[in-house]
């Protein structure tokens, strides 16, 4: 506990927490503006139909859900490779192994506090989404439909959770890769390669095994968290984003035991 304690303390006096974090932020509320501009300017064509969708409640969730899994889990995948690669660069995993600290214990603590971190994040950024959605759309004058419908206290936290969830897996890749490699740039390109491999493997690949892909797992969690799903659809892109987040920790646990620290 106490160097789960001291984790989060570092993490939370980094520059890089408060700065990935407004960046989000700002992000989201770009986008929302932008949309609802691009609303009113397509509005004479009646097409809007679509962008509509992302400001009626309760489907809106879901919309809002997956838009921040694609960019939270970006801007975790840099944050983490910048947190994993500065454990060589200020020497702090040698000075942990120097004190006797485990050095496996000592890496999977450290993303552990990464993650409770995100969880934090992606809470408050889909709160102010949902704030930010439902404010725009009013004003435009959009059927933004009842936030608090029935069923949406059972499938905000899914959509939340499931949503979070998919952002630490991409945060383990890019941790591990990062550490592994010493490098915060080597992990963040391994996230981008992922995101434009799979959608190149699109063009190849048998429609029905992109769901099992890291990327295509988590779109599928999401989606299935938004819906009406049954426990198969959620339970099996569950197990693949779960499954790719053991493998990155296995690995970053082997590479933090075999690799010279001194």
């Amino acid at each position: 506990m106490n160097i789960l304690r001291a984790a989060l303390l570092k993490l939370g006096r980094r520059p890089a927490t408060r700065i990935t974090f407004l960046i989000l932020v700002a992000l989201v509320l770009v986008i929302y503006i932008s949309l609802a501009a691009s609303l009113e300017m397509i509005e004479l064509e009646g097409e809007t139909g679509a962008l509509a969708e992302i400001f009626a409640y309760p489907g809106a969730y879901g919309q809002l859900g997956s838009m921040l899994m694609t960019f939270a889990t970006l801007a975790a995948a840099a944050y983490a490779g910048t947190i994993a690669g500065s454990e060589w660069s200020w020497g702090a995993f040698r000075v942990a192994v120097a004190r006797g600290e485990s050095r496996v214990r000592y890496v999977l603590v450290t993303f552990v506090a990464l993650a409770l971190v995100a969880l934090v994040g992606f809470v408050v950024l889909f709160a102010f989404g949902s704030v930010v959605s439902y404010v725009i759309g009013s004003l435009m004058g959009l059927a933004s439909g009842d936030p608090f419908a029935d069923g949406v206290l059972a499938t905000v936290p899914a959509i939340a959770i499931g949503g979070w969830w998919v952002v630490v897996m991409g945060a383990g890749i890019a941790f591990a890769v990062g550490f592994a490699t010493r490098s915060a740039v080597m992990a963040m390109v391994a996230i981008v390669a992922i995101y434009f491999g799979e959608q190149m493997a699109a063009i190849v690949v048998p429609a029905d095994v992109l769901p099992y892909l890291p990327i295509g797992a988590g779109t599928e969690l999401v989606r299935a968290a938004a819906s009406t799903a049954t426990l198969g659809d959620v339970g099996l892109p569950l197990i693949s984003v779960t499954a790719y987040l053991a493998v990155a920790l296995i690995g970053v646990a082997l590479v933090a035991a075999r690799t010279e620290a001194a």
